[in-house]
């Protein structure tokens, strides 16, 4: 049974991966913004998390769901500093491009 934390990771991970997909599909310049916001929320809450659950001052157990858990974070992180460069620097190449009027 999944607890309220993991339910909130779920929650604002997907919310990430949709805003990213509208995002790249060219929905909205505002979207980035609100992108940039919920993914700090995410590492602050995935940062959080792994502090608390895997201190070594704790002892812990590391069951499937906790699994799952780290390897979504890793992902996340993963995802997100490798899509975030590649959509700045795809616009700032357009950007400049239509500044040179190649476009």
């Amino acid at each position: 049974m999944k607890t309220i934390y993991q339910n909130i990771f779920l929650i604002l991970l997907a919310i990430i991966y949709i805003l990213y997909f509208f995002l790249l599909l060219g929905f909205g310049k505002d979207n980035k913004n609100l992108i940039t916001t919920t993914q700090f929320l995410l590492k602050i809450y995935i940062s959080i998390y792994l502090i608390v659950m895997y201190n070594p001052f704790v002892k812990s157990t590391f069951s499937e769901t906790d699994k799952r858990i780290v390897f979504s974070c890793a992902l996340f992180l993963i995802s997100t500093i490798t899509i975030t460069e590649i959509y700045y620097n795809y616009n700032n190449l357009i950007y400049y491009l239509k500044k040179l009027k190649v476009f």
